[in-house]
């Protein structure tokens, strides 16, 4: 796992595989220190600076870093009768504290700034904050050099200004206003017009916490850079009037795609629609296997027809361009297909349904799909690869990863990545006459209902999500719950 700066410069390199890093949850917001798991705190790039209880106890704590350089943190060190006493207080970045609690008598104290037990692993020599060759500005004087503490900042209020730079991307979008210098906690607005042909599709800081809920406005939360993401607008033409129809192979799962290019009369969704493309499923259930067929599951699939907004051309190749992609899935089963699915399958239909991952849909988008051989109009062509608009990148392919979207869940981590680059690649269509198609799911579609453990499952994970949410127990889930119920309860002290 890198990281990289606003300029797509690899600055460093975290000691973690890919889950953990996602497991871990950093979050990059304003301070150059991060602390995972409360138990060990690193820079920007990757460098480990400090660890919970040095003394090998695992019970230690560190939390998150202030913009100003000072963590909570708890620890449990042995006295000189082997009695183990807590301390709680406030640590810098060399794990000096600055103020110390325990609620023991005999604990002991005043200390200067070192509680009893062993010495704090030391910071990197002359490591500035952020690491060497920080992706953005310092802020001034902070500055740490080994041993070194942080300095206190201003006392002044009106000297605490940062610098705020708003910048258009690509720059021939438009132009951006809202650059200046401001003081923490002072709300911008900023503002951009786009140039001829071009339309601003996002505003985005590289700070996550000075967003608000007004899509332009931004809260100063120190040296930051705004980016006002311009995208061209598609020339569309209209399409021959025609029908297609062919099958879709390869894919698992017997289906047919038909695509009618004339006024939709039945299309339910968008007056500006040209026409509509559909995927007919000859059966309702697709299945999927894996590690040879010791596990396996199923859903009933429906395929929400999507709206044809006509023809384009860029850089020599022909699109035609799409909306929705809205594939709806209902009866979700998992299966554990050895002589242990007696027990398991039972609990994986509880778990699907607590977290209400046994039905859903994947969401819309816009979307384009390349014309190969012959066009509409033609008695046949051919379509190619797929395409998804990004509101930062423009076109792009639909397999990018920032199209992801997770899928909370206590049991069951889904991810929403839209249509696949290849949903419809090589599908060959030929001229039919007009069809009649569903622009809903049957009757029956979601199964039977799950019964009454299974209803009440639903209803405790409807209830736990109205609990957790909006609070730091909205992202919790099973792997977060065993890890705590092992390290607190099991190995606690």
């Amino acid at each position: 796992v890198y990281t990289v700066n606003p300029q797509l410069g690899i600055t460093g390199r975290w000691p973690f595989n890919t889950s953990e890093f996602i497991n871990n949850k950093p979050t990059f917001l304003t301070s150059p220190y991060y602390s995972f798991r409360e138990r060990t705190v690193m820079n920007s790039h990757g460098q480990v600076l400090l660890t919970a209880s040095p003394g090998g106890y695992d019970n230690g704590r560190i939390g998150q870093f202030s913009p100003d350089g000072y963590a909570r943190a708890r620890s449990t060190f042995k006295d000189e009768n082997g009695r183990e006493i807590e301390y709680t207080g406030y640590i810098d970045i060399t794990g000096r504290y600055s103020m110390v609690f325990a609620k023991e008598p005999g604990a002991g104290g005043p200390w200067d700034g070192r509680i009893p037990g062993p010495e704090p692993i030391e910071p990197v020599d002359s490591l500035p904050i952020g690491g060497p060759n920080p992706p953005g500005p310092l802020p001034p004087g902070k500055v740490l050099l080994k041993g070194d503490t942080i300095p206190v900042g201003p006392t002044d209020r009106d000297t605490l200004r940062f610098n705020v730079r708003v910048m258009a991307y690509p720059a021939q979008g438009g132009t951006v206003y809202g650059s200046g210098r401001y003081e923490y906690g002072d709300t911008i607005r900023v503002t951009g017009t786009p140039a001829k042909g071009w339309a601003l599709s996002r505003i985005g800081s590289d700070r996550q916490a000075s967003y608000t809920k007004t899509f332009n406005k931004f809260a100063v939360q120190g040296d930051m850079t705004v980016t006002c993401y311009f995208t061209p607008i598609d020339t569309l033409r209209n399409v021959a009037e025609s029908h297609y129809s062919g099958p879709m192979t390869g894919r698992g799962f017997p289906a047919e795609v038909y695509l009618q290019l004339s006024d939709p009369q039945s299309n339910e969704y968008k007056e500006d629609s040209k026409g509509f493309l559909a995927v007919a499923f000859r059966e309702m259930t697709a299945s999927a296997d894996s590690r040879g067929g010791i596990a396996s599951s199923s859903a009933n699939v429906f395929f929400v027809p999507m709206n044809v907004l006509g023809e384009m051309k860029e850089s020599g190749r022909r699109w035609l361009v799409l909306d929705g992609g809205i594939l709806q899935y209902g009866n979700l089963t998992l299966s554990d297909n050895t002589e242990m699915g007696m027990l398991n399958n039972p609990l994986l239909k509880m778990m699907l349904l607590f977290d209400g991952a046994d039905s859903g849909e994947i969401a819309p988008a816009r979307y384009r799909v390349e014309i190969l051989q012959g066009a509409p109009g033609d008695k046949s062509f051919t379509l190619g690869e797929m395409q998804r608009k990004s509101s930062e990148r423009g076109w792009i392919s639909a397999d990018d990863p920032s199209f992801a979207i997770p899928k909370k869940g206590f049991f069951i981590q889904r991810v929403d990545k839209g249509l696949g680059s290849d949903f419809f690649k090589g599908v060959a269509l030929k001229a039919v006459d007009r069809r009649s198609v569903e622009w809903y799911p049957p009757e029956g579609f979601y199964g039977d209902r799950p019964g009454v453990f299974g209803e009440m499952a639903k209803s405790l994970g409807e209830l736990f999500r109205r609990k957790v949410k909006d609070t730091p127990y909205e992202d919790y889930d099973m792997r977060q719950f065993s890890s705590d119920l092992d390290r607190n309860i099991f190995k606690k002290r």
